[in-house]
């Protein structure tokens, strides 16, 4: 009986992505460099998945901005790097468009990271009401400091 309980569990964590959605927005919300670094750990510590790919480059391009100089580029590039495969992967993911959205909005100019935002704002709009409760309510909590998304778009 054992045996069976401890090959379920098994079976259950490698096919689960192990990372609690409201737990990743607290760290990718956080401007707080300690919290974003233990995100990056507790993310970096689950099963490789997409998911993970997603999560992981957006908190590592978040963290980017709190490295020493010479690191933040290769932080920034590493980061880019995870979530842009991730999105090539699976391009109709609209959970990984928003991540990417809301970083080019944020990202210094001279990065040159702003290139997906017409067509990252157009895919979150038409697929809004297709998403699970926990990225909608990210995304309407964006709206409110967003200067390109409102939830007047949304509708």
């Amino acid at each position: 009986m054992s045996r069976f309980v401890i090959l379920l569990c098994f079976i259950f964590l490698s096919f689960s992505s192990g990372i609690d959605k409201s737990a990743f927005y607290s760290y990718f919300k956080s401007n707080d460099k300690t919290h974003i670094e233990a995100g990056i750990k507790v993310i970096s510590n689950t099963p490789d998945s997409n998911v993970k790919n997603a999560y992981l480059g957006a908190l590592i391009i978040k963290s980017a901005q709190y490295a020493k100089l010479f690191d933040r580029l290769k932080r920034f590039k590493y980061g880019k790097l995870l979530l842009e495969n991730a999105i090539k992967k699976d391009p109709l993911n609209v959970e990984f468009r928003f991540l990417r959205f809301v970083l080019q909005e944020n990202c210094p100019q001279l990065l040159h990271y702003k290139t997906n935002l017409k067509q990252d704002k157009r895919l979150i709009c038409t697929k809004y009401n297709t998403l699970e409760l926990t990225v909608k309510n990210e995304i309407n909590s964006y709206c409110t400091e967003s200067a390109l998304l409102s939830i007047e778009d949304l509708k």
